[in-house]
């Protein structure tokens, strides 16, 4: 039986990437061709500029905020779903079925809503402002 020969110290790693190649290692990524993403957030970027939109980084206690605010519109979301599931169960009427599914997209589209109008308010307000009301809570209509 043939001992395994040792490799060659020219033989790569394959888990190694692969070396620049002379065609891509001159160009910078100004010369680069620009992805769409890239292409559609310089021109917002441009056009906030240009309506004096002023871009703000959020302080760790706005982020905070906005991250409980969009738990909060989860469980409410989650809180939705189940009673609209249950309710679904308990319907056979295809009118009252379809009634209540519109009723359902509302109460989604009001929270997001909601939650929206949260982060926006916590967005402009100051870091040593008093803090924003969360969204409301609950999923009956106050109307």
């Amino acid at each position: 039986m043939k001992k395994p020969r040792p490799l060659a110290a020219t033989s790569r790693d394959p888990r190694k990437k692969p070396p620049a190649s002379s065609s891509t290692a001159g160009k910078s990524a100004a010369t680069s061709p620009k992805s769409s993403f890239e292409l559609a957030m310089e021109r917002l970027n441009a056009a906030d500029r240009e309506s004096g939109v002023a871009r703000t980084a959020l302080t760790a206690d706005q982020k905070k905020r906005v991250g409980e605010a969009r738990g909060l519109a989860t469980a409410r979301l989650a809180e939705r779903e189940i009673l609209f599931a249950d309710a679904m169960r308990g319907m056979p009427d295809p009118v009252e079925r379809e009634k209540a599914e519109r009723e359902y997209q509302i109460d989604r589209q009001r929270i997001h809503d909601d939650t929206e109008k949260a982060i926006e308010e916590i967005h402009r307000a100051k870091s040593s402002g008093s803090p924003s009301k969360p969204p409301r809570r609950g999923g009956a209509d106050p109307r």
